[in-house]
Order: structure tokens, then C-alpha cells, then sequence
């Protein structure tokens, strides 16, 4: 009984942190959560990078908190160069508010079952609130080029002729509610009982596919 009402506890303050931003898909952090393998799936490129993309479970309750966390790992066990390619597989993949900003990743979510065949068809949940205005959003690194994984790594140096910095290829997202309709009227809601479809891809053409499902 303990444990349920401290499971409460920390769903209510997460689901207010939620209102007081105004954003239902945060980046909370740069170094990301282990879990295990607990809901997982990956692709290997030609190119020597694996793109991963994991959830902390495989059943959620409506309302409940999802952490979702996306990584870019180097397989080679030499340094990686992959210039910038803007090949994304699907249009609107995002980490956050801000998109995907000095990250080769994103996510959407789409209600429903869809495979890397027919996800062309659906239509991603808005996860960020379109009620707010988001003031511009200013990236880490300016007209970087490419980014340099160092072996064995999730670590890339993102190579620019100012302010280069190296980041450690790994996002943690928290979702758990979306938005219908347009500004300044959407309304936000709860995910709904059934099959959601989480996918992930990066701007060099990959595309990994996982679900879940919400129950009441």
C-alpha cells in the first residue's frame, strides 16, 4: 500500500510539473536512465552506428508517466565521423519542444498498432503544448558539420568552426499526455486504453519501431 501511494505521489508531481511548463515531452536529461531491457529494440547501419530506442515498460495505466530513451551508439571500435545528412525517415521527430536541436534523433508517438511499413500513413500525437508560444530555440553548437563518435561510443564531438562541445548521444524523454486540436483552443488528454506506437529515427535514415500498450 506504501509503495502504490508513492507511485501516486510521484505520478501527481510529474503531471503538474507538466501543467506549469506547458509541455508534455521534456528532455530531462543528457545521460540516460538503464533499464534492462525491460522494452527495447535497435538497428545497426552501414554506416557503423546503432540508433536504440528503449521504454521503462511494456504496460502503462492511463495517466502514468512514459520514459523513453533514445541512443546513438558507435559500433566501430575506431573514431566515427558522420557528417550531417538530413535524411530523416519521417518528417517531425523531435527530443523536446525544441526538436531535435544539436541531437541525430527524435521521436514520435502515434496511437494505434503501425509497423516501419505503414507508419507513413498515420499521424503523430502532439505531444508539446501548441497553446504556447515557444520562444526561439537556440542550439549548444552553430553550423556544426558533422559528429565525431569517439570508438565503442554513444560520445560524439560535433565538429564546428565555433563552440564545438561533445555530447554523449543519449536522450531521456518523458511523455505520458498529448494535445488535440490547434492553438489557442487544444485541449489536453490523457492516452486512452490501447496499442500506442513509439518510433525513433535519425537523420541518416534509420527507423526503430517499438510499443506499448495503456489500460485503464
Amino acid at each position: 500500500m506504501k509503495h502504490k501511494i508513492e507511485i501516486i505521489l510521484t505520478v501527481i508531481a510529474l503531471l503538474l510539473g507538466m501543467l506549469a511548463t506547458g509541455c508534455s515531452q521534456t528532455s530531462t536529461t543528457t545521460t540516460a536512465t538503464e533499464f534492462n531491457n525491460v522494452n527495447s529494440a535497435s538497428i545497426k547501419s552501414g554506416n557503423g552506428l546503432s540508433l536504440s530506442v528503449s521504454l521503462d515498460a511494456k504496460t502503462y495505466q492511463s495517466g502514468y508517466a512514459i520514459t523513453i530513451i533514445i541512443t546513438e551508439y558507435n559500433t566501430l571500435s575506431k573514431t566515427n565521423k558522420r557528417p550531417i545528412a538530413d535524411k530523416w525517415p519521417i518528417k517531425g521527430l523531435s527530443d523536446g519542444i525544441c526538436g531535435a536541436d544539436n541531437f541525430p534523433f527524435g521521436i514520435d508517438i502515434f496511437q494505434g498498432n503501425y509497423t516501419a511499413d505503414n507508419i507513413s500513413t498515420a499521424t503523430p500525437l502532439i505531444l508539446d503544448n501548441p497553446n504556447i508560444i515557444v520562444p526561439d530555440c537556440m542550439p549548444s553548437v552553430f553550423n556544426f558539420t558533422a559528429y565525431d563518435f569517439k570508438p565503442s561510443s554513444d560520445i560524439a564531438f560535433l565538429n564546428a568552426p565555433y563552440g564545438s562541445t561533445t555530447f554523449e548521444m543519449s536522450r531521456e524523454v518523458t511523455a505520458g499526455v498529448y494535445w488535440e486540436g490547434n492553438r489557442p483552443d487544444a485541449v489536453q488528454q490523457f492516452f486512452a486504453p490501447g496499442v500506442y506506437t513509439v518510433v525513433a529515427g535519425d537523420e541518416w535514415g534509420n527507423l526503430v519501431v517499438l510499443h506499448f500498450t495503456v489500460t485503464n
